[in-house]
């Protein structure tokens, strides 16, 4: 994964995003990506999901898994968090991990 550390950074078209949470804000998120020629990967913990149906990839676990969150990250040159049901140390996980941009560490540590 890409590590991006300055949020005017530009993830050009091809590159793969990354999205945790599978309902319809990231169905509509995977549909909108894949116009603009974007790859995307979804993790969510429903083989079911309308996102995980629509995406080129999609991991099926736990979404607070630290095994499926950082395969979700190899792949992806960006990841984006679009679930209320990932816990603060996951955040935490990731941040370490720098995953998150550093304005999101602030936030949320």
């Amino acid at each position: 994964m890409k590590v991006v550390k300055d949020l005017s950074e530009k993830i050009l078209p091809g590159s793969t995003i990354g999205i945790i949470g599978g309902g319809v804000v990231s169905y509509q998120l995977v549909v909108s990506a894949k116009k603009m020629g974007y790859k995307v990967a979804v993790l969510s913990e429903s083989k079911n999901c309308i996102a995980g149906k629509a995406a080129d990839m999609h991991y099926i676990s736990d979404i607070n898994d630290a095994v499926y969150l950082l395969k979700l990250s190899e792949i992806s040159d960006v990841v984006t968090v679009v679930t209320e049901k990932l816990d603060k140390e996951t955040y935490r996980y990731l941040a370490e991990k720098h995953y998150l941009p550093k304005i999101c560490i602030r936030i949320l540590l």
